[in-house]
């Protein structure tokens, strides 16, 4: 789960469902979309402009790029044997992809393992 920008995103099943949970009182709690990504979503990450979401999938080997104006998966990268969470760098150039056995990295596209 992920709290920011007035959203919680939070990863389930095969889904990452963004919620407006901090918005004011009329929308608090309302499920405002369900976005379908890759196998045994665990872990989510929203860069610092709130533009794009990370989802870690463990039982796919992957990290599915959503992007947050038009709730769709634009991307879905394979990082290999169970990721289970992302971490995005303040500056947004970076998200880190924790897995069983490694940490990877992304910059400018490419991944990278980080020793």
């Amino acid at each position: 789960m992920f709290v920011g920008g007035g959203q919680v995103a939070v990863t389930v099943f095969g889904l990452c469902a963004l919620a407006a949970g901090l918005a004011p009182a009329a929308q608090a709690d309302t499920v405002i979309a369900t976005v379908p990504v890759g196998d045994g979503p665990i872990g989510v990450a929203i860069t610092p402009g709130g533009t794009h979401a990370y989802v870690a999938n463990a039982d796919g080997g992957s990290v599915s790029v959503i992007e947050t104006a038009t709730n769709t998966v634009t991307a879905t990268i394979p990082v290999g044997a169970s990721p289970f969470a992302v971490a995005i760098t303040p500056n947004g150039t970076h998200a880190y992809v924790t897995a069983l056995s490694r940490c990877r990295t992304r910059q400018t596209g490419s991944w990278e393992n980080v020793a």
